[in-house]
C-alpha cells in the first residue's frame, strides 16, 4: 500500500473521532497534507481493514483444526449451509429511549413487542417488527431501584415480562397495565428478594410454569407457578454453588435449564422438577483445567444445540447434555472483562455474537463455522460496548443495545 494511502486512512480515523490537534501535529511532522483523507470515501475504513486482518490471521492459524472438526461432524442439521439471508443492514437507530447505558434488549416471543432496560432503572416496551421505527408503548420507571440486567418475555402470556436487577431483586410485570398512584394500582405482579447480590440472569421455562434466576451470590433459584388464576409464583428450590458468580443461563426444554459460572470448566444441567443436576465437562479432552469461562449460553430454536460464548474469543457449540463439541466459532474478540451476548437466527443457520473489537457484531454460517459478516462501528454500528443482542424468533430481525445509549434494528 502506498504511503499516501496509509496517511489518508490514519487522517480519516482521527477526523472521525475529533482528534483535530493530533491531525495538525501529524500533518506538520509528516509533511503529508490532511487533505489526502478525501480520497477515502467509506467511513471506518481503517477499522474494517484491521478487523479483516485479524480474522484472516486467526483463520490461517486455525485452518487445520477446523477442517478436522468439520470432517468429524455427521449431524444432519449441520450439513447444509445458510442461504445468505441473514441480518446485516441497519434498519433504524434510536438514541432517545434510555438516558444511560442500555443493558438488555429482548424481542417478545413470536410477537410484535420489544423490551429494553437500562442502568437508568427504566424498562421500555416498544412496538415494532412490521416497520423500521420503534414506537414506545409503555415505560416503567418503578419496577427496580437500580440497573436492570436482564429481561425475558413469558412464552404463553404475551404481556408478562420477567426482569432482574442490580438491586438484588427480580420481578414479574404485566406490561398491559400502568402505574396509577391515585388508585394505588401497579403493573408489578410480584417482586422477589431472594438473592444477596446482583441478579444477573432470569429465564422462563418454554411452558411458562417455571422460571429460574442466577446471581453473583453463587446461587440459582427455581420458581414454580402455585396459583394459575392469580398467576402467582413461589420459590421452590435454591441451588448453592458455594463460590463463583453464576454467569449464564438458558432452558433447553420445559424441564431443564443449563447454567455456567465463572472459573469453572463445566456446564450444569438442572432439572426444575426434581432439582437434580447433571454435570457436563466442556473441555474436549475431559480434563479439569479451566481455560475459559462461558459468559453466555445460547440454545438453538430447535433445542438441539447450546453455544457457550466464552471469554477467550471463542464460542463453542455443543450437543445438548453432551460434551461433544460440534463447532468452534472464532473471529469475535472477548476477554474476561467483556459481557458477550450471542443469538441464533430464527432458522439456526447463522449465529451472532458481540465482539469487543470495534465494538462489532460477528456473524457465522453455522454449518461452515465461518465468519460471513462483521458489523463494525462505522458507518452504522455501535461506538461503545454492545451489551446485548437478540434475534426475533420468527422474523429476520436483529436488535442490539449498548453503552452508546443506542438501540439498533438490523435486517437483511
Amino acid at each position: 500500500m502506498e504511503e499516501a494511502k496509509v496517511f489518508a486512512l490514519i487522517y480519516q480515523f482521527l477526523e472521525e473521532r475529533g482528534y483535530n490537534e493530533t491531525i495538525a501535529t501529524l500533518e506538520s511532522e509528516s509533511g503529508c497534507p490532511s487533505t489526502e483523507r478525501s480520497s477515502i470515501t467509506t467511513e471506518g475504513t481503517l477499522i474494517t481493514i484491521l478487523n479483516n486482518y485479524e480474522l484472516d490471521s486467526l483463520s490461517n492459524e486455525l485452518k487445520e483444526t477446523e477442517i478436522e472438526e468439520l470432517t468429524g461432524t455427521i449431524n444432519e442439521d449441520l450439513l447444509h449451509q445458510g442461504d445468505g439471508n441473514f441480518c446485516r443492514n441497519i434498519l433504524a437507530t434510536h438514541t432517545d429511549i434510555h438516558k444511560q447505558n442500555v443493558l438488555c434488549v429482548r424481542f417478545q416471543k413470536n410477537g410484535d413487542l420489544l423490551a429494553s432496560s437500562s442502568s437508568d432503572k427504566s424498562i421500555c416496551v416498544m412496538q415494532n417488527c412490521e416497520s423500521e421505527e420503534l414506537k414506545e408503548v409503555k415505560r416503567f420507571n418503578n419496577v427496580h431501584s437500580a440497573g436492570i440486567l436482564d429481561l425475558d418475555w413469558h412464552p404463553k402470556i404475551p404481556s408478562l415480562l420477567l426482569s432482574c436487577s442490580m438491586d438484588r431483586t427480580h420481578a414479574i410485570t404485566d406490561t398491559s397495565k400502568s402505574f396509577d398512584l391515585e388508585f394505588g394500582s401497579t403493573p408489578v405482579l410480584q417482586t422477589f428478594s431472594d438473592h444477596q447480590k446482583y441478579v444477573c440472569r432470569c429465564r422462563w421455562s418454554p411452558g411458562g410454569r417455571n422460571f429460574v434466576t442466577t446471581s453473583y451470590d453463587s446461587t440459582v433459584n427455581i420458581y414454580g407457578l402455585v396459583n394459575e388464576e392469580e398467576v402467582k409464583f413461589e420459590l421452590l428450590h435454591r441451588v448453592n454453588f458455594n463460590e463463583g458468580a453464576v454467569e449464564a443461563l438458558s432452558f433447553i426444554d420445559d424441564n431443564t435449564c443449563v447454567i455456567t459460572k465463572r472459573e469453572d470448566h463445566r456446564m450444569y444441567y438442572l432439572d426444575v422438577n426434581t432439582f437434580q443436576t447433571t454435570v457436563v465437562n466442556m473441555n474436549a479432552k475431559g480434563d479439569s483445567h479451566v481455560s475459559f469461562t462461558a459468559l453466555d449460553l445460547v440454545v438453538g430454536n430447535k433445542h438441539n444445540y447450546v453455544v457457550a460464548v466464552t471469554d477467550k474469543s471463542r464460542a463453542i457449540m455443543f450437543d445438548t447434555r453432551s460434551p461433544n463439541q460440534l463447532r468452534n466459532f472464532y473471529g469475535a474478540t472477548n476477554d474476561g472483562f467483556s459481557m458477550p451476548s450471542g443469538t441464533f437466527d430464527c432458522n439456526d443457520k447463522y449465529f451472532f455474537s458481540t465482539s469487543q473489537a470495534g465494538p462489532s457484531i460477528v456473524c457465522w454460517d453455522v454449518a461452515l463455522a465461518k465468519v460471513v459478516n462483521t458489523i463494525n462501528p462505522y458507518p452504522s454500528g455501535h461506538q461503545k460496548n454492545i451489551r446485548k443482542i437478540d434475534h426475533h424468533s420468527s422474523k429476520n430481525l436483529l436488535v442490539s443495545g449498548g453503552y452508546d445509549l443506542k438501540i439498533k434494528l438490523w435486517g437483511f
